[in-house]
């Protein structure tokens, strides 16, 4: 289960972010809002070495925003659909 917010698990959540960013020139995938920070520190760290332009840095940027708030969304339901199925089941044993 969630220990915290830095790390919220994807089970069923598939919406990787890949981009070839350097230095690695590699793809890039998230699967985990510390992966979006992750890739966050790297795009950072690749502006201010003027390895990519800022339009680019900012589509990316937004681009993990969006990613981890529908991980934390994807997390509440998942969370809510646990609770009604509880209340449900102690509902039907009274």
């Amino acid at each position: 289960m969630i220990k915290n917010n830095d790390d919220l698990p994807l089970q069923n959540v598939n919406l990787p972010i890949e981009s070839t960013i350097p230095p690695t020139g590699k793809a890039f995938r998230v699967r985990s809002a510390q992966g979006a920070l992750r890739l966050l520190g790297r795009i950072l760290y690749n502006v201010k070495k003027r390895e990519i332009d800022l339009a680019e840095a900012r589509l990316l940027i937004y681009g993990c925003s969006v990613y981890v708030q529908a991980v934390r969304d994807a997390v509440f339901e998942e969370r809510l659909e646990a609770i009604e199925k509880k209340l449900r089941k102690e509902n039907n044993h009274e």
